[in-house]
């Protein structure tokens, strides 16, 4: 704003969060060479002047997290550094916790590092930024860590002839796995009385009409871009010991 006493800057605020913004010191550059419509006091001033300005801000005001982690998802064994970065008056205490059913501290603040992360370290991740002026700032991480298939649980089945034989397949991995069966070497499709469902990390294996010559070992494989395992199941006669 140009004034008889030459200039001055106005900086507008219409929230406490701006003035967090703009709190610093400022340059202004002054020709006087400029200003034609204002006498020049003297030669002296005919160069380029720098002034320097403080804004000066509120003694107090509350946490105010700016910058947080986006979600993200790691491998298994991998390290993690989750970040949160802060400012207020006074400056902040950062915190973080899991939001896992203990939900207990965790040693960081504004950096989180994780060191080898495991399965049981992935969820939501709080970060919270406190000075006691107000309600603390809260934002989170959701951190997915990706593992390979590990095969939890099977299901072999005893059946007799004529009658519907069902194996099962149970296994845990993220990404979820892709399911596939074999008989000896060969993969078993939807076809000529066999019937696969696949539902979410669990397979199973229908066989109508079960005959003798369906009797025998069954091989469920789990797999995802992380690895694969595999588990032998059997089918047999209610008479066999």
């Amino acid at each position: 704003i140009r004034s008889k006493e030459c200039c001055k800057l106005v900086i507008a605020v219409s929230h406490q969060k701006e003035l967090q913004l703009d709190i610093g010191r400022y340059m202004a550059l002054i020709d006087f060479f400029q200003l034609l419509s204002f006498p020049l006091p003297s030669p002296s001033y005919s160069s380029p002047h720098i002034l320097f300005i403080e804004v000066a801000g509120l003694s107090e005001f509350p946490a105010d997290i700016y910058k947080v982690s986006e979600d993200i998802t790691v491998n298994e064994g991998n390290n993690l550094t989750l970040s949160c970065l802060a400012r207020g008056r006074p400056d902040p205490a950062i915190n973080w916790r899991l939001l896992n059913p203990s939900a207990e501290p965790l040693d960081g603040e504004e950096y989180l590092d994780i060191i080898g992360i495991m399965r049981n370290q992935a969820g939501r991740y709080e970060c919270k930024a406190s000075n006691d002026v107000a309600t603390p700032d809260v934002k989170y991480v959701n951190v997915v860590v990706s593992y390979p298939p590990t095969i939890k649980k099977t299901q072999s089945s005893e059946t007799p002839v004529g009658r519907m034989g069902t194996l099962q397949c149970d296994a845990t991995a993220v990404p979820t796995p892709e399911f596939e069966w074999y008989r000896d070497e060969k993969r078993l499709s939807n076809a000529q009385g066999i019937n696969i469902q696949i539902l979410g990390t669990t397979t199973i294996l229908m066989i109508a009409n079960v005959t003798e010559e369906d009797y025998g070992n069954y091989t469920c494989v789990a797999s995802n871009r992380l690895g694969v395992q595999n588990a032998s199941l059997f089918l047999y006669s209610e008479y066999k010991h």
